[in-house]
C-alpha cells in the first residue's frame, strides 16, 4: 500500500505532504532560519547551499511516493499559510508500523512564530495520524530547554511522560529530552 495522505486545513493552516514542487522554497525558508533553529534543533543542515540543500532534500523524500507504507521511516509534511506560503515544516518518524506509533517534530518560520501556528499544525497532525494512519500513539520529544516546544505539547494536550537523561545532541553537547505522548482513544 502506498502512502496516501489527504491534506487538511484548520485556522487558515494547511498540512500536506511535501512535494517535489515545495522543495525550493522549503530550502530558502530553512536556510532563512538557520540561525534561529541551530539552538534549538540537531538536524540543522551544515550547509549553506541552496543547490545541495535542494539535491538533499529531494532526496530524503523522494521515498514517500515510491515505497510501501510499511518501509517508510519518516514523513515530511509542509505547513502552508493562507496565501499558500510555507511557513513551517512538520516531521513525522515511523517508529513502528505495527503497533502503529509515530514521533513528530515541528518548526515554524521566525516571522510566524509565536501566533499559534504551530499549535494549530499538531493538531492538525494528530487528526492525520490518528484518523488516516490509524495512529495508536503519538511523541513529541524535546531538548528540555526548549520551552516554546513544550508549551505546544501541553498546548495540544499531549502527556509528560519522562526526561530522557543525555538521549540527543544539540550543538556538540549532549542534552537531556523530554517526552510527551498522546494515545488513540
Amino acid at each position: 500500500m502506498k502512502l496516501n495522505i489527504q491534506p487538511i486545513t484548520k485556522n487558515n493552516i494547511t498540512l500536506s505532504l511535501i512535494h517535489e514542487n515545495d522543495v525550493e522554497e522549503y530550502a530558502k525558508l530553512l536556510l532563512k532560519n538557520k540561525k534561529w533553529l541551530s539552538d534549538k534543533t540537531s538536524w540543522v543542515p551544515a550547509s549553506n547551499s541552496l543547490p545541495d540543500l535542494i539535491s538533499a532534500i529531494k532526496q530524503s523524500i523522494k521515498h514517500l511516493y515510491i515505497d510501501d507504507i510499511k518501509n517508510i521511516r519518516a514523513i515530511t509534511f509542509v505547513i502552508k499559510n493562507d496565501k499558500n506560503k510555507i511557513i513551517g515544516i512538520m516531521y513525522v518518524g515511523v517508529e513502528d508500523f505495527q503497533v502503529p506509533a509515530f514521533s513528530i517534530g515541528y518548526w515554524i518560520d521566525e516571522l510566524h512564530s509565536n501566533k499559534g501556528y504551530m499549535h494549530t499544525s499538531v493538531a492538525i497532525i494528530e487528526d492525520i495520524l490518528f484518523n488516516q494512519l490509524q495512529a495508536k500513539r503519538i511523541e513529541i520529544k524535546c531538548d528540555i530547554k526548549n520551552l516554546a516546544s513544550a508549551k505546544i505539547a501541553n498546548k495540544n494536550n499531549f502527556e509528560f511522560e519522562g526526561t530522557n537523561k543525555k538521549a540527543s545532541m544539540l550543538n556538540g553537547e549532549i542534552i537531556d529530552v523530554c517526552c510527551y505522548a498522546k494515545i488513540a482513544n
